[in-house]
């Protein structure tokens, strides 16, 4: 079931050419299975160090 859900709300930001940020470790880790929805994944550019 949880797979099931994970696809389809990676296919809606795929859909939509959104970016997503995996904060559910469900989601974390299932999208990190999946290296197709890599290019969709939110990455941070910033270099910023405090």
């Amino acid at each position: 079931m949880g797979s099931a859900l994970a696809r389809a709300a990676l296919e809606m930001v795929k859909d939509s050419d959104a970016r997503f940020l995996p904060v559910c470790p469900f989601i974390a880790g299932w999208s990190a299975k999946h290296p197709e929805y890599d290019a969709w994944r939110y990455q941070a550019t910033s270099r910023v160090t405090d």
